[in-house]
């Protein structure tokens, strides 16, 4: 599963800046936005890692952040009514992918 993240994360972090200007944001914008996305899944991450060291729950954990980056790529790919929307579906798809709970 670690792997899946990985690759995931990776993409998302390569390939952000281009989903944002797809959503009408322009080059700058995009630049600007791809940064409180990655820094939202950096300290999910880190709240992630310290909840499942406390409480030895690490499976669950990294299945709920599954369904968050599920739930947040399935929003900013789906949800065509405003370009907000479609951007905090890239920041939830952030936080599932870039923290694995390790």
């Amino acid at each position: 599963m670690g792997w899946c993240h990985r690759v995931a994360g990776r993409a998302l972090g390569i390939f952000s800046p281009t989903i944002i200007t797809s959503f009408g944001y322009t080059n700058v914008d995009a630049v600007l936005f791809g940064i409180p996305i990655h820094t939202a899944g950096i300290l999910w991450g880190i709240l992630l890692a310290f909840i499942a060291d406390r409480y030895q729950h690490r499976s669950l954990l990294i299945c709920f952040n599954i369904f968050v980056g599920t739930a947040g790529m399935a929003l900013a790919g789906f949800d065509l009514t405003a370009r907000n929307g479609r951007l905090a579906g890239l920041f939830l798809g952030s936080m599932g992918t870039l923290a694995d709970g390790r």
